[in-house]
């Protein structure tokens, strides 16, 4: 069974994807794949989520939007280390039919609000 990255990336399990050369290794065995990444964990993980995505535009079908820190802990939109603005405006600009959605994972009090927010914050990237 394929899984899209884990927060914990020190995963031994064989059947979990949670590096970029193994995303590779999945994509290698059909063209019909497409990826599932999730830019927060990959930051997270010490990977970087900017160059991931430009390396597989063309094979990415849905990007998890999120900011976290390089110490893995998830924060409001703009507060963390994911380059949540550059990735947005990369597939803006490249016309693939990639689906990006928002995930706020972080504590809080207020998740509608949150969310809201987080929309406000990709909107004003994009305008």
């Amino acid at each position: 069974m394929w899984h899209s990255l884990e927060p914990d990336l020190s995963i031994t399990d064989s059947d979990v994807i949670s590096k970029p050369g193994q995303y590779d290794n999945a994509l290698s065995l059909s063209r019909s794949y497409r990826i599932s990444f999730d830019i927060g964990d990959a930051t997270g993980g010490g990977y970087d989520s900017l160059a991931f995505v430009k390396d597989r535009l063309d094979r990415i079908a849905v990007i998890y939007l999120k900011d976290r820190r390089k110490d893995r802990v998830s924060v409001p939109w703009g507060e963390g280390d994911t380059p949540i603005k550059e990735i947005l405006r990369l597939v803006r600009d490249s016309k693939f039919p990639i689906r990006c959605y928002i995930d706020c994972d972080y504590k809080t009090t207020d998740r509608p609000t949150d969310v809201k927010r987080s929309f406000g914050y990709a909107k004003a990237t994009l305008a």
